[in-house]
């Protein structure tokens, strides 16, 4: 009796402590990590970007090709670009968040695109997370039709 009495305190435990990590809401990981590094100085926060994202990402695009590459393979090159463009941040507008599972959430996300010399645009896309070794990673992004998707 006492080794149940145990592992179901244990169990209760545990749940309470997962429902209070914030990491475990993906929405709160999103919004309140990762949406903040392209705010302020993204070009500084490249690094911290890179975190959020596992090693391999996997990109859909529109014409239903799928590639895979590494994550600074993925998101530097892009970084870099946006930068040399002159984009200086991005805000986070409007974010849709469906939790699958425990270790699977997909989000769609519209960004408010900020440039030195020219006028602000909107970009969408869509992230899959899953839930690795108790982080959320993005696996998985593709470009967004903003209207489309309500965003």
């Amino acid at each position: 009796m006492t080794k149940y009495l145990t592992a179901i305190f244990t169990l209760v435990f545990s749940l309470q402590t997962l429902a209070d990590d914030p990491v475990a809401d993906p929405e709160t990981w999103y919004r309140e990590g990762y949406a903040v590094l392209w705010a302020d100085n993204p070009g500084a926060q490249m690094e911290a970007m890179l975190g959020y994202y596992h090693d391999t990402v996997e990109t859909h695009s529109d014409d239903g090709l799928i590639s895979r590459d590494s994550k600074r393979d993925w998101l530097v090159p892009s970084l870099e670009q946006w930068l040399a463009e002159g984009w200086v941040s991005a805000e986070l507008k409007e974010l849709k968040t469906d939790q699958i599972n425990a270790t699977t959430a997909s989000f769609k996300a519209s960004w408010i695109d900020r440039y030195e010399a020219t006028p602000e645009e909107i970009s969408c896309g869509w992230y899959l997370a899953d839930r690795i070794k108790g982080q959320w990673q993005f696996t998985a992004y593709a470009d967004l039709d903003c209207a489309a998707h309500g965003l």
